[in-house]
């Protein structure tokens, strides 16, 4: 049950990555820039992408290292998978906020 899990949580924060470089290739078309953020919300934004490329690295990791792991690994996995969409999802606040 952990490895689809795992999968639908890659497949989770690619589509999160994937919503956020779309929403940045939108405003170019339509605007012809890309959105006008600066300070505060580049590091959010920063941060943002690095917790999903991280995310995703690491569930699909775990996806494919599962068996193989031991039970406090396991567990460690699930932990820092919280984490980085906590952390993901309150860059997402500042940057809503600071943009």
């Amino acid at each position: 049950m952990q490895r689809p899990l795992a999968l639908l949580l890659a497949v989770a924060w690619a589509i999160q990555a994937a919503s956020g470089a779309l929403f940045g290739i939108t405003t170019f078309i339509y605007e012809s820039h890309l959105p006008d953020i600066h300070g505060i919300a580049v590091d959010a934004l920063t941060i943002k992408v690095i917790c999903a490329l991280s995310g995703f690295v690491l569930a699909v990791f775990y996806a494919k290292l599962n068996p193989g792991l031991s039970k406090d690994n396991q567990l460690l996995v699930w932990r820092v998978s919280f984490v980085l969409g906590v952390v993901a999802l309150g860059s997402a606040a500042f940057l809503r906020w600071f943009s």
